[in-house]
């Protein structure tokens, strides 16, 4: 038998395949927003592609402004006296608020021409540091941030908004209203998406708080970065959906790694040499990552000339990490990372991930199954193997390289999400159905052979 009369032998069987694979296909497409379907064929797929790109180094983007993390960690906080010998914090639930505005001082003193373009503190505001929180009571701390906040300055600095009170949007001196209404002090959402299994795999794109639209710290950065309007962003936000505004494709986080720990770079205070490790991202435009205690280092403000820069809290204790996808290398990240992360996803993938045109997302499944269907059938008579299940084992095998590699292609040139894995999966269940079909075909047949 020729080549050409194998293909039409084997034509009738790879057309039904591939045409069951395109409906299991279209019912996800459907259906992906339930949770079931989510976590199971959705969230699963993303996370594989996900632990592909842990350690794949990003390229430098001269567009896009270098990122600096400063870490409140261990070590900060030891070195000021705000953790004890047994690693507990000296304070209460709010960091000493007089330690940020040090902070924010530090970068007021640099040269104009040096200072970063943003800060970003990622620290909870809601209330003030008085026994109870009490909102119209200002403790000494935080009176010394307020005074360092209304200070003038060339660069804006960003603040969280997460819940319906904050002592700062809601202060009554008059310099730090003027200084919101100029946008100079922005609050923005910084809330992400847990689903049922605890992990966090996206952002909410914004949020609102007394009718006022809070966008998504990210989706802020990337507009200030890109010179567009807020007004128009909030205005975007305000017709959204609450599904549309966490979702399961666009609002996805791309987890980059860190590479070897540096720690050649000392660092003097109060004439006491301190050896602390400098992380290095694998996104390109993530400088490094360093304890705070590098605020005080001339050598490192002098290289923030129109940087972002992310304070936040990474030690153990702090309370602000999230679960990520437990078949990453890292099982945790801390707020501050989560975001910076959400960020360099936005600006590298050029916003969003879109999901891929179901038109073309069918003919790739169809396309797919028929040819390697074909393909497999034509090899398998040609050399006289019979083995229905070997030649099930072999299929799930070259689809799914096919398709993940097709994934992975797309996301990272195009920046087209592909779920790989739900054509796959579905069509194990086929399979099975079907070896379980011929299985009870079989022994009807033994048995009535038996009785004649």
């Amino acid at each position: 038998m020729n080549f050409s009369s194998l293909i039409k032998k084997h034509c009738k069987e790879a057309l039904l395949k591939s045409s069951i694979a395109v409906v299991f296909y279209l019912f996800l497409f459907v259906f992906s927003n339930i949770e079931i379907v989510r976590d199971q064929a959705e969230d699963v797929a993303f996370d594989f592609v996900n632990y592909t790109y842990l350690d794949t180094k990003e390229e430098y983007i001269k567009d896009i402004p270098n990122i600096q993390l400063f870490k409140v960690d261990e070590m900060y906080l030891k070195i000021n006296n705000l953790m004890d010998k047994d690693g507990e914090t000296t304070f209460g639930y709010s960091t000493p608020r007089d330690k940020l505005a040090q902070m924010i001082d530090t970068l007021d003193k640099i040269e104009k021409d040096k200072q970063p373009k943003i800060l970003f503190l990622d620290y909870d505001f809601s209330f003030t540091s008085t026994p109870y929180g009490k909102v119209n009571n200002l403790s000494k701390e935080d009176q010394i941030l307020i005074d360092t906040l209304k200070q003038k300055r060339e660069y804006t600095i960003i603040l969280p908004k997460s819940s319906q009170y904050n002592f700062i949007e809601h202060s009554k001196d008059t310099k730090i209203q003027e200084l919101i209404n100029a946008e100079k002090i922005i609050f923005v959402s910084v809330r992400f998406s847990k689903n049922k299994d605890k992990y966090y795999r996206r952002y909410y794109s914004s949020e609102t708080y007394d009718c006022k639209i809070y966008p998504n710290l990210s989706l802020v950065l990337s507009a200030l970065i890109h010179n567009q309007s807020l007004e128009k962003l909030k205005k975007i936000e305000q017709n959204k959906s609450d599904k549309d505004k966490k979702d399961i494709v666009r609002n996805r986080i791309i987890i980059k790694q860190y590479k070897a720990k540096d720690t050649s770079t000392p660092i003097k205070i109060n004439d006491n040499i301190y050896q602390n490790s400098i992380d290095t991202s694998y996104w390109g435009n993530m400088l490094k990552s360093k304890s705070a205690l590098y605020l005080e280092d001339k050598n490192t403000t002098s290289r923030l000339k129109d940087s972002i820069v992310f304070i936040g809290a990474t030690y153990q204790n702090s309370g602000d990490f999230f679960n990520i996808n437990g078949s990453l290398a890292m099982a945790k990240l801390s707020g501050i990372e989560m975001h910076i992360n959400t960020l360099m996803s936005i600006l590298y993938y050029d916003k969003y991930i879109e999901p891929i045109n179901i038109i073309l997302g069918l003919i790739l499944i169809f396309s797919l199954f028929f040819i390697v269907e074909i393909i497999l059938e034509v090899i398998f008579e040609k050399y006289n193997i019979t083995s229905k299940e070997l030649g099930f084992v072999i299929l799930l095998i070259v689809m799914s390289i096919i398709m993940y590699s097709l994934s992975i292609y797309l996301i990272q040139y195009h920046q087209i999400w592909f779920n790989w894995f739900a054509p796959v999966l579905l069509f194990q269940v086929y399979e099975v159905i079907e070896f379980i079909r011929r299985y009870i075909v079989k022994k009807m047949a033994k048995k009535k052979r038996i009785k004649v």
